[in-house]
């Protein structure tokens, strides 16, 4: 029988291990259950799997993605108290308040005072129109700042997955010529053994006596030796033919990754073009922003503004002149408290920057941890899994042995990797049965059909060729019939406890239509 069919049949004989065996055995795999659901042990191992190899593939990413966000974060060593910031930008504008207030009061003084507190509600108005101007640049110059950062991360990202799968690509095709050239071997290999012919020689006299052996025996020997080249020569053949169909059903797994990444590499290819294309358009909008920043001045209701100023400062006339001196200290204080305002303003910006940035490393840092908790989930649910195959592979094992006195089974074999393979090998105390000499082969088999006849309630006579070199044999329920060598005996005889020759004749009968 082939070992699946003798696997499937002792498993029939003992009754295969139900869960809540294994349970029972190991009450560690309690919640394993409530874990698998509708799914059996091997398809839920499949998926977590698959799950844990996606879970471990974005762990993975996230420390390149802090990496890239750190990389980008302004320094900040310069803002000596961030915190003050806006406090600092508001006492300044308090400031140049208060200047620009003696501005207008000095302007203010003499015969147009009227004219000047005119000019000074003009600057205002002006200096409205340019800051509105400027507020709605910068939010959009913000936007773009942050558009571009995420593009310049998206294609650092798909550049580093393209290397990636180009240098995998590469070393899959290595693997597959790799087993090409030992595929080919194996072909050779196949060749080289069923060219093989059976180089015949049979003693045709006894080796005891000298006389020669009955035409029949000799026959039935040289058959013997054919049926014994034929089935090793046919089992080389198998090995070698189920080596090879192992080797290919892993190349075609290797080729099949390598076209699912073949075919990934031009998506790749064409989202990086558009992605240092909008990289492109996005830098050209955003000094197009910076540009237009500066053309406040350009805007309609500035220019209005500005030629209402200068109407008013025409009718100053001689007066503004001798207040010119003054005028131009204050402006001078005013110009470097807006000077400074600009600087604390650029520090908030690049300060709201760094905590966008440290915002979104924690964010990566929270994922990273749930990441983290799923693959240890995950890896519980896999453990128990396993221990759930490795129990039940224990239990069924023993359980089926137990039905045999001296035959034993191994049922499961160990993979290097941790993972169990079925099988089916016999063996007794050890020793597989190819190994066994022929009186073990023979209590071993009797011990087998000792149980199959209890498995089905049909106990025939056994017949037990080459009797005299048995030692001992199990016990029975059954008849058993032994063929002995005996070399005093120059002619079949037949031994019986208590038959009567009617029934040794008949036995005889029996005997010469079976030879």
């Amino acid at each position: 029988m082939k070992w699946q069919d003798r696997r499937e049949l002792l498993i029939e004989i003992a009754g295969d291990v139900t869960m809540d065996d294994v349970i029972a055995a190991n009450p560690d795999l309690k919640e394993l259950p409530t874990i698998l659901g509708k799914h059996s042990p091997d398809d839920y191992k499949a998926i977590v799997m698959a799950r844990r190899a996606e879970v471990n593939k974005e762990l993975g990413k996230i420390p390149i993605r802090i990496d890239e966000v750190s990389q980008g974060m302004p320094d900040i060593g310069d803002i000596i108290d961030p915190e003050a910031l806006d406090a600092n930008i508001a006492k300044l504008e308090k400031a140049r308040m208060e200047k620009e207030a003696e501005l207008a009061t000095l302007m203010s003084s003499g015969n147009q005072g009227k004219i000047r507190q005119q000019i000074a509600e003009v600057d205002a108005q002006m200096m409205e129109v340019e800051n509105d101007h400027k507020r709605e640049i910068h939010r959009d110059i913000s936007k773009l700042d942050n558009e571009l950062r995420d593009t310049d991360l998206a294609i650092g990202q798909a550049k580093r997955r393209l290397a990636v799968i180009t240098v995998d690509i590469s070393d899959y095709k290595k693997r597959v010529e790799q087993i090409d050239m030992e595929l080919a071997q194996l072909r050779d290999k196949w060749h080289e053994v069923n060219r093989q012919e059976l180089e015949l020689c049979v003693d045709e006299s006894c080796p005891t006596c000298g006389q020669a052996l009955p035409a029949e025996k000799v026959e039935d020997a040289r058959e013997k030796a054919i049926a014994d080249f034929n089935s090793a020569k046919a089992e080389k053949l198998e090995a070698i033919n189920n080596k090879g169909k192992d080797m290919v059903v892993k190349q075609e797994a290797l080729k099949g990754k390598i076209a699912d990444w073949e075919a990934e590499k031009p998506g790749l290819a064409d989202e990086l073009k558009k992605l240092e294309k909008e990289k492109s358009r996005l830098e050209k909008d955003l000094q197009t922003l910076r540009v237009v920043l500066a053309e406040y001045q350009e805007r309609d209701d500035y220019k209005k503004l500005a030629e209402e100023k200068a109407q008013l400062l025409k009718a100053l006339d001689g007066d503004q002149e001798a207040l010119v001196p003054e005028k131009q200290k204050l402006e001078g204080h005013i110009k470097a408290l807006d000077e400074d305002i600009d600087a604390l303003k650029a520090a908030k910006a690049k300060f709201e920057l760094y905590q966008q940035a440290n915002r979104r490393i924690a964010e990566l840092q929270a994922q990273e941890s749930e990441l983290a908790k799923e693959f240890e989930k995950l890896e519980r649910e896999l453990y128990l899994i396993e221990e759930y195959i490795k129990t039940k592979a224990e239990l069924l094992t023993d359980k089926i042995n137990s039905r045999f006195e001296l035959a034993q089974f191994t049922l499961f074999e160990t993979q290097i990797n941790g993972g169990i393979n079925p099988v089916c090998i016999t063996t007794y105390q050890g020793v597989p049965w190819p190994d066994l000499n022929s009186a073990g082969k023979v209590q071993v088999g009797l011990d087998i059909v000792r149980t199959l006849q209890e498995h089905y309630s049909f106990r025939p006579p056994v017949w037990i060729d080459n009797r005299e070199s048995i030692v001992e044999l199990p016990e029975m329920d059954c008849q058993v019939i032994s063929l002995i060598v005996s070399e005093k005996d120059k002619t079949l005889r037949i031994e019986g406890a208590t038959q009567d020759a009617a029934t040794l004749e008949g036995q005889m009968d029996l005997f010469e239509e079976a030879i």
